[in-house]
């Protein structure tokens, strides 16, 4: 049996490089279709259509 997800957001941190600071990334999905990506360095919020469908086997779920 296969299920299906649908994510609606995603919270990533970025590890820092040398000469800078690590810092947070979020993706969140609007009803209107598209995501925004959204960073705690940046002011503007980015927005963009991404459709991706991702199937996982129960057994992945164990």
């Amino acid at each position: 049996m296969n299920l299906i997800f649908r994510f609606i957001a995603v919270i990533a941190y970025i590890q820092p490089t040398i000469g800078s600071i690590g810092h947070y990334v979020s993706y969140v999905y609007r009803a209107t279709g598209f995501w925004e990506l959204h960073d705690d360095i940046g002011r503007k919020i980015k927005r963009f259509s991404l459709f991706v469908n991702i199937l996982i086997s129960k057994s992945t779920l164990k």
